[in-house]
């Protein structure tokens, strides 16, 4: 009988022991003076760091990439205003064939009037083929871009 009653206490105090354990280690934690960390892996932390960002940023370029791809257009593009952009593309190489602005596609200067001459004579063909189908505005923003482009090309 004395073993049973010595085992009950016993198992009464081994809750009490293993709560003060804890506290005990607990206590000892809190007191540790922590090490800094070492420079190397101040570096590797930071480089990983940057690795996570990095990946982020080039996630977020992704979906905004793939956002633009996925714009739709209510209505097609009509052809007069494709005859528009293209005869703006044509003034630039007018342009810069006549050397008074730099190349677009090499970001330098090139002289070569017959190219510059060729550019100016397509746009005056377009407008004049197409001319019922511009309005007043067009007419005249045309107009006034053939003017500047002759004029520059005579003065060179």
């Amino acid at each position: 009988m004395a073993k049973e009653k010595d085992k009950r206490q016993d198992e009464k105090k081994e809750p009490k022991k293993r709560k003060r354990l804890r506290e005990k280690k607990k206590s000892e934690e809190e007191t540790k003076v922590r090490e800094p960390k070492k420079p190397e892996e101040t570096k590797i932390q930071e480089e990983k760091i940057r690795a996570e960002e990095a990946e982020t940023t080039e996630e977020k370029r992704t979906e905004e990439k793939y956002a633009q791809e996925q714009m739709v257009l209510e209505e097609p593009v009509k052809v007069k205003d494709l005859l528009l952009m293209y005869i703006l593309s044509l003034e630039s190489k007018a342009w810069a064939y006549l050397d008074l602005i730099a190349h677009p596609e090499t970001q330098k200067h090139k002289k070569d009037l017959s190219e510059a001459k060729f550019a100016i004579d397509a746009i005056d063909a377009l407008y004049k083929i197409y001319e019922e189908q511009w309005s007043a505005d067009e007419k005249k923003d045309i107009q006034i871009r053939l003017t500047n482009l002759r004029l520059n090309f005579v003065k060179e």
